[in-house]
C-alpha cells in the first residue's frame, strides 16, 4: 500500500513536472511570439516612415519642380516684355530721329528759301540761336556806320539799342534790313578800331610789365623769413643731397645744348625723391627745402632746360614733375609761397608761361616742323593745342594759382603783402597771359570761328563765345525735347566760367555788365544761359545752377538795358525759366535766398519783366523776402562778406523803392 502511495506520488509529481515543463514551453514560445510581433510592427513602422518621407520627398520636388517652371514662365515672360519694350524703344527712337531729321531738313529747307528769296543774311529775324561762324565777306551796318563780322554779331546790332533808336527816326522802307546790312566796302575791311586799340594796350601793357619786373627785383630786401639758419629736419640730409644733385644738373645743362637720355632719367629719380619727402606735408622739411635752396634751383631748370632746348616728351615729363614738387611745397605753406614772391621766382615762371602760349608752333607739330611765319591761318590756330602749350601750360597755370591763392588768403592782414599779389597779377594781365588764354580759347573753336568783338575783349576772355560754340554749334535747341546730357567737361567749363563772371562782377559790377551788354555778347549770353537752364532742368547740377542764377542777378541789377534780354526770344524766356525752377527754390530758405535776389534783380523797376513774373509766381513772395531781409540786415554785417547774400546783390539804397515797388 505505501509502494502504491509512492508510485502514485511519483507520478503525480512527474505530471506536475511536466505540466510545469509545458507551461515553461509555452511561456518561452509566447515570449518569442510577443518578440516576433513586436519585431514585426517595428519594421511595419520603419517601412511606413520611409514610405511617409518618400511621399513627402515627392511631394516636396514636385512643389520645386512646380515653382522653378513657375520662375522660368516668369523670366521667360519678363524677358519677352524686355524685349518687346526694347524693340518698341528703338522703334520710338528711330522715329524720333526721322522727326529730327525731317525738322532739320524742313528748317534748312525754310533757311534756304528765305535765303533766295531775300538777300538779309541768315537769322537776322529769327528769335532762333544764329548760326557759329564769320561772314565769307564782312557785312556793313548802313545807318550806324559799323562793320559786322559774324550772324552772332549782327542779329545782336539789329536788336541794340544803339540801332533801334536810329531806326525810330526812319520809315519801316527805310529800316528794311534787306537795306541796311550790306557789304562792307573794301575800305573798311582792315583793321578795325578795336584791333587798333588791342595794339595800344598790348604795348602799354609792356611797358608797364617792365616797370613790375624791376619792382619784383627790388624785393628781396624784405625776404626775412628764410635769411635764418635752416630749420631742423629729419630729412635735412636727403633734401640737401638732391638740391645738390639738381644744382650739379643745372650747372652742366648751361653749357650743353641738349640734354641726355641718362641725365633725365636720373633727375627724375631725384625729384621723386623730393616729391615722396614732400608729400607727408611735414612743414619743417618743406621750409628746410625752401632754405637749402630747392625752390630757386627747380625755378633756374625750368628756364634753362625750355632755353635752349627743343622739348622731347620725356624732358617734359621732367618739367611737369619739378613743377610738381613746386606746386605741392607751396600748396602747404604760405611762407613757401612769400619766398616764392619775394625772391622774384613768380616773374621767370610768368615769362616760361608767355612763351609757351606765344610761339605755339616752335616746339612741335602734328604735320613736322612748320615754321610760323609760313603756316596757314588754320594751323597756326591748331598748334596753340599741340605741343609743350598742352602739356606744360597747365601746370605752370595751376603752380601760379596756388601760389596767388594761397597768399591772398593771408594777405588780409599784411597790407604790403597784399600789395605784392596785387602787381603779381598786374604782371600776369600785362605781360598777355590773359590775351594768350582768350587766343587759346579761340582757338579750340577752329573751325568753329568766334566774333572779333569777343576776341578782342579780355575782359571776358572768350569764355562765352566758347561756350557758344560748344552748346550751340548744331543750332538752336528745342525746349519741347530732352536735351542731349553734357559731358563731365563740358559741365566743368561751364562751372568755371560762370564762376569768372560772377567773380568779375565782384570785383568791377560796371564793367562786367558793359561787356555782357555788348553787341554779340549779350546775344551769347542769353542763349548759353538759356541752354543751361534747360540742360539742368532735365539733368539736375545744383552748382552749375546756382553760378547760373548770380551771373543773371550780377547782369540785371540797377542795369535796365540787360534786364530786356531777359524777356527777348522764344518762349520759354530766361525769366520765364527762372520762374520754372523746381519748387525746392521757392520753399527752402537756402533756396529762396539764392533765387529771389535774382528776381528782384531782373524785375526790379521793369513793368514788362513784372508782367511775366506775375504770370508765373505772385510778386507778394518778393515784397515779403524783402521785408524779412530789411529784418534781418537791419544792422551793417562787420564780419567775412558774404557774396550770395541780399546786400551783396541788390544795394540797400534801393530796398525801400523796391519793396514799395513789389507792393503796388
Amino acid at each position: 500500500m505505501c509502494v502504491l502511495q509512492r508510485e502514485k506520488q511519483r507520478r503525480h509529481q512527474e505530471h506536475q513536472a511536466r505540466e510545469e515543463a509545458a507551461q515553461q514551453r509555452h511561456r518561452l514560445l509566447e515570449t518569442e511570439r510577443q518578440a516576433r510581433l513586436i519585431e514585426k510592427e517595428k519594421k511595419r513602422r520603419e517601412q511606413d516612415a520611409k514610405r511617409e518621407q518618400l511621399r513627402s520627398e515627392r511631394d516636396r520636388a514636385r512643389e520645386e519642380a512646380l515653382r522653378e517652371k513657375a520662375r522660368e514662365r516668369e523670366r521667360k515672360k519678363e524677358a519677352r516684355n524686355v524685349a518687346f519694350q526694347t524693340s518698341v524703344e528703338e522703334l520710338e527712337r528711330r522715329i524720333q530721329l526721322k522727326q529730327d531729321e525731317s525738322s532739320k531738313r524742313y528748317d534748312l529747307q525754310l533757311e534756304q528759301i528765305k535765303e533766295r528769296a531775300s538777300s538779309v543774311p541768315r537769322h537776322l529775324s529769327s528769335d532762333d540761336a544764329p548760326c557759329v561762324g564769320l561772314y565769307d565777306t564782312q557785312k556793313w551796318c548802313t545807318l550806324c556806320k559799323i562793320k559786322i563780322i559774324s550772324p552772332v554779331y549782327c542779329l545782336s546790332h539789329l536788336r541794340g539799342k544803339r540801332h533801334q533808336e536810329v531806326v525810330s527816326s526812319l520809315t519801316p522802307e527805310q529800316s528794311d534790313p534787306a537795306l541796311v546790312i550790306t557789304e562792307a566796302p573794301m575800305e573798311e575791311r582792315g583793321l578795325s578800331r578795336l584791333q587798333i586799340q588791342m595794339g595800344e594796350r598790348l604795348r602799354a601793357g609792356k611797358k608797364r610789365a617792365r616797370k613790375l619786373k624791376q619792382k619784383m627785383a627790388g624785393w628781396a630786401k624784405e625776404q626775412k623769413v628764410f635769411v635764418n639758419e635752416a630749420m631742423q629736419s629729419k630729412a635735412k640730409s636727403r633734401l640737401q643731397k638732391a638740391v645738390n644733385e639738381l644744382n650739379k644738373v643745372v650747372e652742366s645743362h648751361g653749357r650743353q645744348d641738349d640734354v641726355d637720355v641718362g641725365i633725365l632719367g636720373h633727375l627724375d629719380h631725384v625729384l621723386s625723391e623730393v616729391s615722396r619727402v614732400l608729400s607727408f606735408k611735414i612743414s619743417d622739411d618743406i621750409i628746410c627745402f625752401c632754405q637749402l635752396g630747392g625752390v630757386a634751383v627747380l625755378v633756374k631748370l625750368l628756364v634753362v632746360c625750355t632755353r635752349r632746348v627743343v622739348l622731347t616728351k620725356p624732358l617734359e615729363k621732367t618739367l611737369i614733375l619739378a613743377i610738381s614738387v613746386l606746386r605741392t611745397a607751396c600748396n602747404e605753406n604760405v611762407d613757401v609761397c612769400t619766398y616764392f614772391i619775394l625772391a622774384n621766382q613768380f616773374a621767370p615762371i610768368v615769362e616760361l608761361l608767355v612763351q609757351y602760349l606765344a610761339t605755339p608752333c616752335l616746339r612741335s607739330h602734328p604735320r613736322g616742323d612748320v615754321p610760323a611765319d609760313l603756316a596757314p591761318p588754320m594751323e597756326k590756330q591748331l598748334c596753340l593745342l599741340h605741343g609743350a602749350s598742352l602739356s606744360l601750360c597747365p601746370p605752370l597755370l595751376c603752380l601760379l594759382g596756388t601760389v596767388l591763392s594761397r597768399l591772398s588768403c593771408s594777405a588780409a592782414n599784411h597790407h604790403l603783402l597784399e600789395s605784392h599779389v596785387l602787381d603779381c597779377i598786374g604782371l600776369l594781365v600785362s605781360v598777355g597771359v590773359v590775351d594768350r588764354l582768350s587766343d587759346c580759347f579761340a582757338a579750340i573753336l577752329v573751325p568753329i570761328l568766334v566774333p572779333e568783338l569777343e576776341q578782342l575783349q579780355t575782359e571776358l576772355g572768350s569764355l562765352l563765345a566758347l561756350l557758344y560754340a560748344i552748346l550751340l554749334h548744331d543750332g538752336p535747341p528745342r525746349h519741347s525735347s530732352v536735351p542731349p546730357a553734357l559731358s563731365a567737361h563740358t559741365l566743368a567749363l561751364a562751372m568755371a566760367a560762370f564762376k569768372a563772371l560772377n567773380n568779375i562782377a565782384i570785383i568791377d559790377l560796371k564793367m562786367m555788365q558793359v561787356c555782357l551788354g555788348a553787341d554779340g555778347v549779350s546775344l551769347e549770353f542769353r542763349h548759353v544761359v538759356s541752354y543751361l537752364l534747360w540742360h539742368c532742368s532735365h539733368y539736375p547740377n545744383p552748382a552749375l545752377l546756382q553760378e547760373l542764377i548770380l551771373s543773371i542777378g550780377y547782369c540785371c541789377v540797377l542795369n535796365q538795358d540787360n534786364q530786356v534780354f531777359l524777356q527777348s526770344g522764344r518762349s520759354p524766356t530766361l525769366l520765364q525759366l527762372m520762374c520754372g525752377l523746381p519748387f525746392d527754390y521757392f520753399t527752402k530758405p537756402e533756396l529762396i535766398c539764392l533765387l529771389y535776389p535774382t528776381l528782384l534783380a531782373a524785375c526790379y523797376n521793369s513793368q514788362e519783366n513784372v508782367g511775366i513774373l506775375s504770370q508765373e509766381i505772385s510778386c507778394k513772395l518778393l515784397s515779403t523776402f524783402l521785408q524779412e531781409s530789411m529784418r534781418v540786415y537791419k544792422e551793417e554785417s562787420k564780419g567775412v562778406p558774404d557774396f550770395y547774400s541780399l546786400p551783396y546783390r541788390f544795394p540797400k539804397c534801393h530796398w525801400e523803392t523796391a519793396l514799395q515797388f513789389f507792393s503796388n
